[in-house]
């Protein structure tokens, strides 16, 4: 519920095409009926947006990890 409470959140918000998020502007790429949509030009934008934070993830797993190790520890 906390990321479609901040989507909701984000969309009534910023009303300008150019403030947009991301995730916005993939949403809004859906248009009002589904005959409509561009599927192609959709999963590409998708793979985009996904693929950055997929990346920055992989790099710095170790220390994520790491992180979580060391804020278990007790005593």
């Amino acid at each position: 519920m906390g990321g479609w409470t901040e989507f909701a959140l984000s969309w009534q918000f910023l009303t300008c095409v150019n403030d947009f998020t991301l995730t916005m502007a993939l949403w809004n790429m859906t248009g009002q009926y589904a005959d409509s949509v561009p599927w192609g030009m959709f999963a590409a934008m998708s793979i985009l947006i996904a693929l950055p934070v997929s990346i920055v993830y992989l790099a710095l797993q170790k220390y994520i990890v790491g992180g979580l190790t060391v804020g278990g520890v007790k005593g």
